[in-house]
């Protein structure tokens, strides 16, 4: 059975990184969480890219509940987002990038 994470890049907007922080970690990625088809959720802040400045200031990876269709899951969250289910903050740029990957292998130590 296949197994999937979805990777999310985005930005605060300039001057609310703080509320954009705290906004993430107490009530997004819980929130992200809770929801059908995702079992946890971590963000990490990229210092480069290639050598040069990310385009993207963080990362959240969400690991997808095995045997869930992670577009079934990703289109539930876009939903709840849109109907205002889910908690949303002017906190955050309007240019993330959200991506659905598949594990190839185990995580090595």
């Amino acid at each position: 059975m296949p197994s999937y994470q979805v990777h999310v890049l985005t930005n605060p907007v300039p001057g609310k990184e703080a509320e954009f922080t705290k906004w993430y970690d107490e009530i997004h990625v819980p929130e992200i969480i809770a929801t059908e088809g995702f079992v946890t959720g971590q963000r990490f802040e990229i210092k480069s890219h290639n050598g040069a400045a990310p385009t993207h200031r963080f990362l959240a990876i969400y690991d997808v509940t095995p045997g869930h269709d992670p577009a079934v899951a990703l289109a539930d969250i876009v939903a709840r987002t849109q109907d205002g289910r889910f908690t949303a903050t002017d906190a955050m740029g309007p240019n993330a990038a959200i991506q659905i990957v598949e594990v190839l292998g185990p995580q090595q130590k």
